[in-house]
């Protein structure tokens, strides 16, 4: 919706599509978080050595086009949300506490509500 698109949407429209806007923005930050995880322990068990990344934030850097900024918030959020799979250590993890990087379905706002029939 580009272009001025938003003109023809009354006001409930606008706030109701920019709500559902913002619910799909933090169900992909919890998405892209969940991916830095996984990919960390796939290079440290040296599953990309091939692309030459010295570490994980390298390779999130050189394949995502990102800045070490943001490799290295993703790789901490995963670090300090994801389960103990290891998947920043390289081993197994004791904490207690784990969060889960995305709300259940019930609470993420894509299973129920204004728009119920056009649910992702």
């Amino acid at each position: 919706m580009a272009n001025g698109q938003f003109s023809g949407l009354s006001d409930d429209e606008v706030a109701s599509c920019a709500q559902v806007l913002a619910r799909v923005s933090r169900l992909l930050d919890g998405l892209k978080v969940l991916a830095a995880g996984e990919l960390a322990g796939r290079v440290l068990a040296g599953r990309f050595d091939a692309t030459g990344a010295a570490s994980p934030g390298d390779y999130l850097c050189q394949s995502l086009l990102i800045g070490g900024a943001e490799a290295a918030r993703r790789l901490t959020l995963a670090h300090a949300v994801l389960p103990g799979t290891g998947s920043i250590t390289g081993g197994r993890v004791a904490r207690e506490g784990r969060h889960s990087v995305l709300p259940p379905p019930s609470r993420s706002g894509l299973v129920q509500g204004p728009y119920d029939d056009a649910r992702l």
